[in-house]
């Protein structure tokens, strides 16, 4: 067996760690996994990383693009070169993409290398759901709809499920899903620190995650409930020189202080002495199961409001804030001054239950679930000429609507 993932690019985030996570726990059961990088820019950390446990090759690599940059779109432009990829895949069983993108990518490789199986991750959500009339968003669609009816998703809980199937009118398919899981077996849970008052919030500098921008707007309110809260960001992205100008503007230098990238390993070390996290998504996991109470921040929120801490929320899809009544958001400033009137023995309390939220999320076990839904090969029959979709993408790059698809991603021009 051998794997293939299909990613964007390889920096730091959510997703790019756990496809490295993911790559370790294949690489220990005996499938040393290829990982394809849509253009050759990445996290030199991570990519150090990720040469441990699995092979990287780029796409342009596998393409007859032999003068323009090395860019997702400029490459697809070229058209595949169907003698490099089946040296290159040659015993690929299976393929991985992560996203709408990587899904055209991984449709046109299993086409070539004698129809190996492939699943889509949805690991933003809203990707999957916004309508275009442009070419290339009818390909996505059509092949994203043809994975949701066949079961080949990767979908993090039925709240996501749900949602997707009525998108696409799909009713009621018994689709598995399974949540994103994390390392547990070497965490060394440690708490948070109650006597601490530093907040770390966790990560990318863009648009969408607007906490960011809301703790800093919001925190002269924290230092009313106590002048000891300190506050480190976590992060980099195109919004962080913005970010940094509206913190020397309030005055807040010596209590907001920006921390740069974050390596996944480095995750303990940083929230090591943490009264709080503040993050969504892995974050959130990887602080609750060091015992770190984490407030759950939603995307694209214009309040400072948030739906609770991590151990709190129950829904598996929580990060979308349409599925949320303003009765079912609360002010973080609340949360945080909730927080501070705790005794010891009730902050500990909330610290364990942040701990037992997480003990189910092995990525051992999202081994297992990927494997399950590959078992079953099936061709989707759909074609289209991929350098119809490039041109298409690349002629409607420039819409508001593209750019609030792709966020960051369109914005450092990795595609």
């Amino acid at each position: 067996m051998k794997t293939l993932f299909i990613i964007g690019q390889l920096n730091i985030g959510g997703v790019e760690n756990y496809i490295v996570q993911l790559s370790k726990v294949f690489n220990s059961n005996e499938d040393r996994p290829q990982v394809l990088l849509l253009a050759n820019k990445y996290d030199d950390i991570l990519f150090d990383r990720l040469k441990e446990y699995a092979e990287i090759i780029t796409l342009k690599e596998i393409t007859n693009n032999f003068i323009l940059p090395d860019k997702a779109v400029y490459n697809l432009l070229f058209g595949f070169n169907k003698y490099k990829v089946k040296r290159k895949m040659e015993g690929v069983t299976h393929i991985i993409a992560t996203g709408s993108f990587t899904l055209v990518v991984a449709d046109r490789i299993s086409k070539i290398i004698n129809g190996v199986p492939y699943v889509v991750g949805v690991y933003h959500g809203q990707e999957f759901i916004w309508e275009s009339n442009a070419h290339f968003r009818r390909i996505e669609m059509e092949l994203f709809r043809n994975c949701l009816q066949d079961g080949r998703v990767h979908l993090g809980g039925e709240g996501l499920r749900s949602k997707l199937l009525n998108f696409y009118s799909l009713g009621q398919l018994d689709i598995q899903t399974f949540p994103l899981g994390i390392e547990i077996e070497n965490i060394n849970q440690h708490y948070g620190d109650y006597s601490s008052r530093r907040i770390v919030c966790i990560g990318r500098l863009v648009d969408f995650k607007t906490y960011n921008e809301s703790i800093i707007i919001n925190f002269k309110k924290l230092l009313e409930k106590d002048p000891r809260f300190v506050c480190d960001i976590y992060g980099f992205g195109v919004e962080e020189k913005r970010l940094k100008e509206l913190v020397i503007e309030l005055e807040l230098t010596e209590v907001i202080r920006f921390k740069g990238k974050l390596n996944v390993d480095d995750i303990p070390t940083v929230l090591s002495g943490a009264f709080v996290s503040m993050g969504g998504g892995i974050i959130n996991i990887q602080s609750s199961s060091l015992g770190i109470p984490s407030i759950v921040c939603v995307d694209s929120n214009p309040n400072f409001t948030s739906p609770g801490y991590y151990a709190d929320v129950l829904k598996d899809y929580y990060l979308d804030l349409s599925l949320y009544s303003d009765k079912e958001l609360y002010n973080i400033t609340d949360i945080i001054d909730q927080l501070l009137s705790k005794d010891f023995s009730e902050y500990e309390v909330l610290c364990e239950r942040h701990v037992s939220r997480t003990e189910k999320l092995n990525i051992k076990q999202n081994y297992k679930d990927f494997l399950g839904i590959l078992s079953e090969p099936k061709t989707i029959n759909y074609e289209f000429n991929v350098m119809y979709y490039a041109w298409s993408f690349m002629l409607n790059r420039k819409s508001k609507e593209f750019e609030n698809r792709f966020l960051s991603d369109v914005k450092n021009d990795s595609y």
